[in-house]
């Protein structure tokens, strides 16, 4: 549907809220203001197949601040483990260094997770579920995107 096409388009700021059409094998996107967007077939999101599961661990890092610089770093990250019999090991945590002041935080939780084309489900161990956007980048599974987050496979 179009809900889900929404989520297709990869272009960091581009707009998204319009009408969607086919165009070849692609995609036009016809914002309310503004100029229509023609959107390639490969940058289109891959969904993953109904019920599919993955067995690999995925990450991402980001921060402010500069080493020996004046200003204090600041770093967050969060890995996320997924398992082949639908179980998820979530981790995460943020740091910061200012001068001769550290302090980190971080917490691991189990969950389990289902994924279904655009959408993961993850179940936390008391029961809360929640669903988010999920998919692949279009050139591997190296990234994919879940939620407003983009996390890339661990080597």
């Amino acid at each position: 549907g179009q809900a889900e096409l929404v989520t297709l388009f990869l272009e960091r700021g581009a707009p998204i809220d319009g009408r969607w059409t086919r165009s070849g094998s692609g995609w036009t996107l016809s914002p309310a203001n503004g100029k229509a967007v023609e959107v390639a077939a490969k940058m289109l999101a891959k969904p993953a197949e109904p019920n599919a599961t993955l067995e690999c661990e995925y990450r991402s890092l980001s921060g402010v601040g500069t080493v020996g610089g004046n200003a204090p770093v600041v770093a967050a990250w969060k890995n996320l483990q997924f398992a082949r019999d639908g179980s998820l090991r979530a981790a995460q945590g943020a740091g910061a260094n200012a001068g001769n002041v550290a302090t980190a935080s971080s917490k691991t939780e189990a969950a389990t997770y289902r994924l279904d084309g655009y959408r993961i489900t993850i179940t936390q161990a008391d029961g809360r579920s929640e669903t988010r956007l999920f998919y692949f980048f279009p050139d591997s599974d190296r990234a994919i995107g879940l939620g407003d987050s983009t996390l890339s496979k661990r080597r």
